[in-house]
């Protein structure tokens, strides 16, 4: 095994290829289950918790998606 030095290009690199992979899944995911959690909500007369749940379906699909990505 070659052990390399760490550099700022290297580990801008490694930055990169993780953040956009959990960009892209967070923000798709967010987008869909977002939708749903607003849907049904506005559907079951709740809309004054439509903020809170929201928010907490962000947080959700962050964690998720970021597992997901480094996975």
């Amino acid at each position: 095994m070659q052990i390399m030095d760490v550099t700022w290009g290297r580990a801008a690199r490694v930055w990169w290829s993780i953040f956009w992979r959990t960009f892209l899944i967070t923000a798709l995911l967010a987008v869909v289950f977002g939708f749903l959690t607003g849907f049904l909500l506005a559907l079951a007369g709740l809309e004054e918790k439509t903020l809170l749940w929201s928010q907490l379906v962000g947080i959700a699909c962050a964690i998720i998606g970021g597992i997901w990505a480094v996975k």
